[in-house]
Formats: C-alpha cells, structure tokens, sequence
C-alpha cells in the first residue's frame, strides 16, 4: 500500500496501474490518511503541492464512478479503492 510521498512522486502511478495486467487484476489501495495528507499539501505552490493537486482530482473524478471503498475500476486497468481500516499501535508495548 502506497503512502502519500508515493503518490507525490508520481502523481501519473494511477495512468499506469494496470497496463502490464488483465484488466481488474491490479488493484491499488489508498488509505484515508492519505487522503488527508495529499488534502493538506495541495493548497501550497510548489511541485509536492501541483501533484497534491492531481492526485486529489483523480480521486475526486472515479469517486463520482462508483464506490472507491468496494473499488473503481481505472481507464489503464486497474483498479481503485480506499479504505480506513488499521490495527491500533499499544504504545506500552
């Protein structure tokens, strides 16, 4: 599972997910502290801020295709989902 510097990198690993696979058999997950993240980087000015930008478009436009929580299948093949699940940290431990 990519994390938002992923993302930041490569704003474009969306276009190219999938397009070395059968269709629906590369999926990608993006957690919703993700999203947070990318949400308050992309208000700034510099490039880290512009791939924000395109990252949270992406998401935004196959948002309003389907569900992304059971998956939204991508124009390269792949597909898209979010999620929210995590195993809590014992900070005792």
């Amino acid at each position: 599972m990519p994390d938002t510097t992923v993302f930041l990198y490569d704003p474009e690993i969306f276009h190219a997910l999938g397009a070395h696979h059968k269709p629906g058999m590369c999926h990608i997950y993006v957690h919703t502290a993700v999203i947070r993240e990318i949400d308050g980087i992309k208000n700034g000015s510099n490039r880290r801020a512009g791939a924000a930008r395109e990252i949270a478009r992406d998401l935004d436009r196959w948002g309003s295709y389907g569900d992304l929580i059971n998956g939204v299948p991508l124009p390269s093949g792949g597909v898209v989902h979010v999620f929210s699940d995590y195993d809590p940290i014992d900070e005792r431990a």
